[in-house]
């Protein structure tokens, strides 16, 4: 997601990734130097489903690394990626599959050096090919296959470090090296050859762009009522030669079931969207249409009709929330005497709810433009769909001369048959959205903004550029965020790293957002009792946190608590609640049986809660206190004489001493009980690996809650 000012550079950015994805070699929408006048650069990409065996991405990984699209360069010369592997291994490599495919080039990188452990060789060849790990740049021209340093596992970097420290020059002791040296590392040219562009692009799911152009959207949507109506109706096509009664030449007649075009080559053929008259329902040739509107004795397929309400019907379940909330979409086919004059003969549509339908044209920018998105997105689905055949009692047709009768049944009553359907793809693209906050009010944003999240986890790569702080966000699984700034003449791209608060921070001045807007980033705010719970949890879980966009609050005391709901602020930003409290059973704290001063501030925080119709979440921990969690062990590094947390509070309490225990067990044996000592100790627990698994996996748990979407009525949990 790119967000930045306003001339920052977002739509240029934009447009230069659809033009190198798609080879379009446009001139440059804001063209620099005389010289430089074309689109040029590189895009980064993964295949993210190459796990799902049969997946597109699994496909395309194993032709790229088999070196089946280098092809002749511009030059003649073909650059095959694994030019230095013997006869045998590259026979091997022709007919493996994915899994085989990597093991083969594991096994002879790491035979490819002597540098290191035949151990550690195996783990960094092995590391270099997973799926996760591995980055394509794709230029015009080629592609490459690269692996970045910070990527690998620790074992692996480890190992790289041990290699690289050794002497050698072998190809694997180069590649240690330059992970080590400059952090990434050039693994071989995936595919090569300028004039082989055209066919891998071809592997690659389409650009999409989910912009309010009506006018296109028609032309998209003749092509895809064509698509999905023969996809529906699904018989292969039958081209027939020529037919002496409608004059010289050969004319392609064709499968009645289809509207496609059979043939780019073919001198004529007959309007296939029309039914005629005939008895084997064939579609006649030009002529006798030459006025489309004479007679009533012909009409548009009612197949074709049943496409678009297909297409529609899909597009209203895909549509973001604040759509579906005003209406209905609708793709309609425009009736046959209006056909001609460079005019479509699909339009979208929207029906108001208690409204006339009205063409999206005239439908209101904001809700015109994410009806059209959704109608892009079934084509798209639709498109790549599958045809399922089911008799009358819903179960799938088995043979296909059943398939066959049931389909032929179906296409006399096309409108009201509920046998033939298409089941939807997910069938990736890449979805480029610029300024989606554009005519949108807050509540329908926040539709658009779920709805751009769910798409990605199908997508190819959704790219969005905005100026909205609360379109960026969204979960951080997701999402990658780039700041857009200009610099100099040319504009440069930061990836923002950790919580969404802390990078807005950082430009805040030059984007001109304020504190307020900041504060509202915030998806859950957690009061802890003090200080100490503070420091503990920034040190041990603070960039999971941020990262989930939860922000730590103190209440100064347990009994604090109750009056968080009362609090007009929280609430009134409509920001959720969570609270952490030691020496908490959540369970007993909602029964009459309370038994620590923990418990029963919960149990007053729950009914304050209940009252006044306001969600907390809460978290009780087990031991009286957090510092508790501290590893005894280490504390003794500092302290030999400490006894233990337990100990130590019941001999201050045996001494009938009075104040802060912490302060007494500092005097006494000598812990750091003071805000710099706990973060010290904290940090040192976490470099030795000695957090607890019961405060993190109740952190985690919070966490996990975070990233699930606000509940719609009033309610309590726990954790």
């Amino acid at each position: 997601m790119l967000f930045g000012a306003n001339s920052a550079g977002k739509t240029s950015v934009l447009e230069a990734v659809e033009h190198v994805i798609t080879r379009a070699g446009a001139l440059r929408a804001d063209p620099g130097a005389d010289d430089d006048p074309f689109v040029t650069g590189s895009v980064w990409f993964q295949l993210p489903a190459v796990g799902a065996a049969g997946s597109e991405d699994a496909r395309l990984y194993g032709s790229l690394l088999r070196g089946e699209h280098s092809k002749p360069g511009l030059f003649g010369g073909t650059q095959y990626p694994w030019d230095w592997l013997d006869d045998a291994a590259r026979g091997r490599l022709a007919d493996a599959d994915l899994d085989e495919v990597i093991a083969i080039l594991a096994d002879a990188l790491a035979a490819a050096g002597d540098a290191g452990s035949a151990e550690e060789r195996q783990l960094l060849a092995r590391s270099v090919f997973d799926p996760e790990v591995v980055y394509f740049a794709a230029d015009l021209a080629n592609v490459s296959l690269y692996v970045h340093g910070t990527s690998l596992p620790a074992d692996a970097r480890k190992a790289a470090a041990r290699i690289a420290a050794k002497a050698g020059e072998d190809r694997l002791w180069k590649l240690a090296h330059d992970l080590v040296a400059k952090g990434w590392a050039h693994v071989a040219w995936a595919a090569s050859g300028f004039f082989s562009w055209e066919e891998f692009a071809a592997s690659f799911p389409p650009v999409i762009a989910l912009d309010g152009d009506i006018e296109s959207l028609s032309a998209e949507l003749e092509r895809a009522v064509a698509s999905v109506h023969d996809l529906l109706w699904g018989y292969p096509l039958e081209v027939v030669s020529s037919d002496p009664e409608l004059g010289e030449g050969e004319m392609f007649i064709g499968e009645p079931y289809q509207i496609g075009n059979p043939s780019p080559s073919v001198r004529y053929a007959a309007d296939r969207w029309l039914e005629s008259r005939s008895d084997d329902g064939r579609a006649v040739p030009p002529g006798l249409f030459d006025t489309y509107n004479q007679g009533d004795w012909y009409r548009v397929r009612r197949s074709v009709v049943a496409a678009a309400e297909v297409i529609a019907e899909e597009a209203n379940r895909r549509a973001p929330g604040f759509v579906q909330d005003q209406g209905t979409i609708g793709v309609e086919v425009l009736p046959v005497s209006v056909w001609g004059s460079g005019r479509h003969r699909v339009r979208a549509t929207f029906t108001p709810f208690g409204d006339d339908t009205r063409d999206l044209k005239v439908v209101g920018a904001g809700t015109a433009r994410w009806a059209a998105a959704a109608i892009r997105l079934a084509a798209r689905r639709l498109g790549k769909g599958q045809q399922v055949v089911t008799d009358d009692t819903g179960s799938c047709a088995e043979s296909g001369d059943e398939q066959r009768q049931i389909v032929t049944r179906a296409y006399q009553e096309p409108l009201g048959q509920r046998t033939v359907r298409l089941e939807p793809s997910d069938a990736p693209a890449v979805y480029i959205a610029d300024e989606p906050e554009a005519h949108l009010h807050p509540a329908a944003l926040r539709s658009v903004t779920a709805w751009l999240s769910d798409l990605s986890r199908t997508a190819a790569m959704v790219l969005v550029a905005t100026h909205s702080t609360a379109l960026l966000d969204s979960p951080a699984a997701l999402i990658h965020r780039v700041s857009v700034e200009q610099a100099g003449h040319g504009t440069l791209l930061r990836l923002m790293t950790g919580s969404l608060a802390e990078g807005l921070s950082r430009v805040s001045g030059t984007l001109g957002i304020t504190g307020g807007e900041l504060l509202l980033l915030t998806r859950l705010a957690l009061f802890v009792e003090g200080p100490q719970d503070e420091i503990i949890l920034n040190e041990w879980f603070g960039d999971d946190l941020r990262a989930a966009g939860i922000r730590v609050f103190r209440v100064h005391g347990v009994d604090n608590l109750p009056g968080l709901v009362t609090s007009e602020i929280v609430t009134a930003l409509g920001i959720r609640i969570a609270t952490l409290s030691d020496d908490t059973d959540t369970s007993r704290a909602r029964s009459p049986e309370v038994r620590t001063i923990g418990e029963g501030a919960v149990a007053r925080l729950l009914a304050e809660a209940q009252g006044a119709q306001v969600t907390v979440h809460i978290v009780g921990l087990e031991q009286p206190d957090i510092l508790y969690y501290l590893d005894e062990a280490i504390c003794r590094q500092i302290a030999p004489s400490f006894p233990g947390w337990s100990t130590a509070v019941s001999e201050w309490a045996s001494e009938g001493r009075h104040g802060p225990w912490k302060r007494w067990v500092k005097k006494r044996y000598g812990v750091p009980t003071t805000p710099g000592g706990i973060r010290a100790l904290a940090r040192e627990c976490r470099a030795q690996g000695k957090i607890p698994a019961e405060i993190t996996r109740k952190i985690h748990g919070l966490i996990a809650y975070a990233s699930t979407r606000a509940p719609s009525s009033s309610q309590a949990s726990q954790d």
